[in-house]
């Protein structure tokens, strides 16, 4: 009923109530009627004006009661109104900020593209400018070295060698270094050789800019007594690692370890042991060609001073095709990270250069894939590769365990980071028991010291069968690479990390799920989260963007808010035609504008 057909409800019943009294005083006052007559029409008057009023009051109510709901329609309207306002000045803020910085990396890339050579590529004279005085010294020696043939490193003992890993393991340290400072923060423990690490390196402590050898006797290791009757002399070191109280008053935590080859890694406070680095990585994943493995054949340390959190060593790399200058520089902490400089000679051209090598494991996951422990939900070191372009887009492509090897490479005119990432940081994403993979640390690269100019990510997974084999690796391989005579120069940081790690100003992919149906057909389904889109309410419709590279056909696509997690689900189902590999790119947008990362995957994922 309307407004006004209350109102004439109600005007109605007033006056039935006042015709009822005025005829009931005019029987009276006319003396027409009998007293009982009088009485009737007297009591019928007063229940008609009872009535009315009755009516009346239930008008106003409903009349109360409309103009309450119009009231709450009203607020409800602008509700929405102000939050597609907010939205929109979100979204124009990340617009902004995008926009900015695609300008001034563009900015950059021109003023490179301007230049007469790559500045990562340096000719003899400027590679020998050093960054001090041992660098220098250091540079000279590997760039002298490359003007030779490679001498393989020597192999220790049988003795030593023929140690398994149970015994190896139980090998430590327990000896002093002389002229480490006691109050140093930073305390250094050293690895014998032997087991798989055949080849001694050498160790050294900068004293005041002056290389000292350090030599260790068999006393310094606790070896078991046959084992020791059959050493003599120092014991030839394979590497050494780093100890720091993360937290004061509760003891020292191994964070850094340098052993095998050119492979390090390191940890971050509260993370547990997972991916590594490398210095280098030569013809890796070549058909038909042997991969080549660098070595660190000697480091020199730097003498800490006493209470500092920070430590600076320098390492000779060496191999078949290269030697290079290398400085580190390690500052512990919530994240840890590690800066390399690096000064690489060629000996000879290679198929493939890697730069800043990431190297981890992907055995099963919760993606719906291959499982090899059906107690275990999943089993990895890292469950996708995030890269940032130098134009500021972001990529996030999750890893698998495939059944063949494959070589995914990605062509860039420049980046800004990329990373092997553990976004899954819950146990009950893994509930693999005294494992930890929800603590095993992400590791961001990102260049410093100047662009490095075109190159590619190439990710490269291997089938694997077990979660002791290292199946994933990921690295920058440089567009040019440099000739004998030449030196190439590049800086970058490695960030280890744990439940903070580096993400995208969007949205980016909390997990990635897949399955075959019926026909032939796969359906994907994508979680993102974060960004703007934490803020967004139910209602706000976003729209799907999935396109597909190679012989498939996209068969549905749709979006939905998830009320109990908060995420944002992305669905879509395709059908491949034949047997080829299909590319897929996957985000959400609003407004034709991007609200997340790109989720990028070859399919299919098996």
């Amino acid at each position: 009923m309307r407004h006004d057909e209350y109102q004439v409800k109600g005007d109605a019943a007033v006056r039935v109530g006042a015709w009822a009294l005025a005829l009931a005083s005019s029987l009276l006052l006319g003396g027409c009627a009998t007293q009982q007559a009088v009485e009737r029409a007297s009591a019928d008057a007063h229940q008609a004006l009872s009535r009315s009023e009755v009516a009346n009051h239930q008008v106003a109510a409903e009349r109360q009661a409309r103009e309450a709901l119009a009231a709450n329609l009203d607020a409800r309207l602008k509700s929405l109104s102000d939050g597609q306002t907010q939205l929109r000045r979100r979204l124009a803020s990340t617009d902004a900020r995008l926009a900015a910085d695609e300008a001034r990396y563009r900015h950059q890339i021109a003023q490179i593209k301007a230049m007469p050579s790559l500045p990562s590529v340096v000719s003899q004279a400027t590679a020998t400018g050093p960054a001090n005085d041992f660098m220098a010294v250091l540079v000279k020696r590997v760039r002298e070295g490359a003007a030779h043939p490679y001498k393989p490193l020597p192999t220790v003992s049988s003795t030593l060698t023929g140690l398994d890993f149970p015994a190896y393991e139980r090998l430590r340290f327990n000896g002093s270094v002389p002229g480490w400072p006691n109050t140093a923060l930073l305390k250094p423990n050293f690895y014998p050789a032997g087991y798989l690490f055949h080849h001694p390196v050498s160790v050294y402590l900068l004293e005041n800019g002056k290389p000292v050898e350090l030599n260790f006797p068999k006393t310094d290791f606790n070896f078991d007594a046959a084992i020791a009757k059959q050493l003599s002399g120092p014991v030839p070191l394979a590497g050494f690692s780093l100890y720091y109280p993360f937290k004061p008053g509760a003891g020292v935590n191994e964070f850094l370890s340098f052993l095998g080859a050119s492979y390090f890694r390191a940890l971050g406070e509260g993370q547990a042991w997972g991916l590594s680095a490398r210095g280098l990585a030569v013809d890796t994943a070549v058909p038909h060609h042997a991969e080549e493995f660098p070595y660190f054949r000697a480091f020199w340390i730097v003498q800490p001073k006493p209470g500092a959190s920070t430590l600076s060593f320098y390492a000779e790399l060496d191999s078949p095709s290269f030697t290079g200058a290398y400085h580190f520089v390690v500052h512990p902490g919530v994240e840890t990270t590690v800066d390399v400089d690096m000064v690489l000679f060629a000996r000879k051209p290679v198929k493939r250069l890697g730069i800043a090598p990431l190297t981890s494991m992907y055995l099963q996951g919760r993606d719906g894939g291959p499982r090899f422990d059906p107690l275990v939900r999943a089993a990895h070191d890292s469950d996708g590769l995030s890269i940032e372009t130098a134009e500021g887009h972001w990529l996030w492509i999750p890893l698998r365990d495939p059944k063949r090897l494959v070589v995914d490479e990605m062509p860039f005119d420049g980046i800004k980071g990329f990373g092997l990432m553990q976004r899954a940081r819950a146990y009950a994403d893994y509930q693999a028991w005294g494992m930890e993979y929800q603590k095993r640390p992400s590791a961001w690269v990102t260049p410093t010291g100047g662009d490095w100019g075109k190159g590619r990510v190439v990710l490269v997974e291997l089938p694997t069968r077990t979660q002791t084999n290292d199946n994933i690796t990921a690295f920058w391989e440089p567009a040019t690479q440099p000739k004998p005579g030449q030196a190439m120069k590049l800086s970058y940081r490695i960030a280890w990390q744990g439940d903070k790690q580096t993400l995208p100003p969007l949205g980016h992919v909390a997990s990635t799920r897949y399955a075959s149906i019926d026909g032939g057909q796969e359906t994907y389904v994508i979680n993102f989260r974060g960004g703007d889109l934490n803020n967004l309410p139910t209602w706000v419709h976003l729209e799907p963007s999935v396109s597909i590279d190679g012989p498939a056909t996209l068969v549905k696509a749709w979006v939905a808010k998830n009320a109990v997690t908060g995420d944002w689900r992305l669905e879509f189902t395709l059908k491949p035609k034949g047997d080829a590999p299909v590319r897929v790119h996957a985000q959400l947008v609003y407004d034709k504008r991007p609200l997340t990362e790109t989720w990028v995957a070859e399919l299919p994922r098996d």
